[in-house]
């Protein structure tokens, strides 16, 4: 073989090489983006979810100091508004939750949690008619 033929195939090699690596750099980059595309959407139910418990947590906390101090009806009345603000906040970031329930599970799930969490609005408000009259 001549050796312009031997530079040629050679040259042919390695920008054969080159392409195949840039494809698949490009490929990687692709499959990178969807995945943290994917990420995103799925941190935003995480949080909205880590929001959810933080605010059933301040209810129990709340619901805690209300039994609490049953002897003082301005100290009841004091948590009671603070009560009933962590439950409007609880209610704008489950319908926020809601819309990013796309998964027919999530969708489920989802409404368990409202179902039980007016099964416990139910009780609590039924406890907190018995404290106010005595």
């Amino acid at each position: 073989m001549k050796i312009i033929t031997r530079l040629f195939i050679g040259f042919g090699l390695v920008l054969g090489l080159l392409i195949g690596v840039g494809g698949g750099g490009i490929w990687s980059m692709v499959r990178m983006s969807q995945g943290i595309g994917d990420l995103k959407e799925g941190y935003q139910t995480v949080e909205y979810s880590q929001r959810l418990r933080a605010n059933i947590n301040q209810l129990r906390r709340l619901e805690k100091d209300i039994f609490l101090n049953t002897e003082s009806p301005e100290k009841v009345a004091e948590y009671k508004k603070q009560y009933d603000e962590t439950v409007v906040r609880y209610n704008k970031r489950f319908e926020d939750t809601l819309m990013l329930a796309t998964d027919p599970r999530e969708k489920e799930l989802t409404a368990g949690i409202k179902q039980n969490f007016s099964v416990y609005l139910a009780g609590f408000y039924g406890v907190y008619e018995q404290i106010k009259l005595g």
